[in-house]
């Protein structure tokens, strides 16, 4: 298994309730030309965790940091619109669990490590409440 150091999070920056993995890895492969969805989980808008990558595989979701990390987006622009009740629910069950399998990760999203406003505003402050109760 890959050594992970971080666990980053991000959104599709589309909207919430008509985002769908497909669509997610149609993007990534015709606009990015990856062979498929960059990132290891993406969270649907009814909560729904999918898999992307094998957690194995390097992602595509943070130039420069993906051998070394693991990418879980959540469907939704959290910039414009909240995170659903079932998504935050998920997302910590999610995160509890990456965080317990990789005990030396410390959990971060893409606005920190880029010059971008990913995962948005209102979803921001959920992951600083996770990031606050597990320390990491």
């Amino acid at each position: 298994m890959r050594r992970i150091e971080k666990i980053v999070i991000h959104h599709t920056a589309s909207p919430q309730k008509t985002t769908t993995w497909e669509m997610v890895d149609k993007w990534h492969r015709e606009t990015n030309g990856w062979s498929m969805i960059g990132y290891h989980y993406l969270i649907l808008g009814d909560g729904l965790i999918t898999k992307g990558r094998e957690e194995a595989k390097i992602g595509a979701h943070l130039k420069g940091q993906n051998k070394y990390s693991i990418g879980v987006c959540v469907a939704g622009n959290f910039e414009t619109e909240q995170p659903t009740p079932n998504q935050l629910i998920s997302l910590e069950t999610l995160l509890l669990d990456l965080l317990e399998r990789f005990p030396n990760a410390e959990l971060t999203w893409h606005r920190r490590e880029a010059a971008t406003l990913c995962p948005g505003k209102n979803l921001v402050p959920h992951v600083q409440a996770i990031k606050d109760k597990t320390h990491r």
